[in-house]
């Protein structure tokens, strides 16, 4: 008989590795898209991409939904003369 698998000689889960592999690069793309575009154009463009990933992981669309959103808030046009004055302090 086989010995009982512990988590540490447990084979790992390909699924859960395709999904953080899959988050990453729709966050990359997101970078990518949100840098001339701005946050409301941005979000709608990634919405049916994140909707898609989703569907094809089996997750819910808040596991890539939330990294996109945060991506391209960061990234959004409008909003950077104001980061800049605020790490400026003025």
């Amino acid at each position: 008989m086989n010995a009982p698998q512990t988590p540490a000689t447990a084979p790992a889960d390909p699924g859960a590795a395709k999904a953080r592999r899959r988050k990453a690069l729709i966050s990359l793309a997101a970078l990518v898209l949100a840098i001339p575009v701005f946050f409301d154009v941005g979000f709608i463009i990634l919405v049916p991409i994140v909707y898609g990933f989703a569907q094809a992981a089996g997750l819910k669309p808040l596991r890539f939904g939330l990294p996109v959103a945060g991506c391209v808030q960061a990234w959004d046009p409008s909003a950077r003369p104001v980061k800049f004055l605020t790490v400026r302090g003025a």
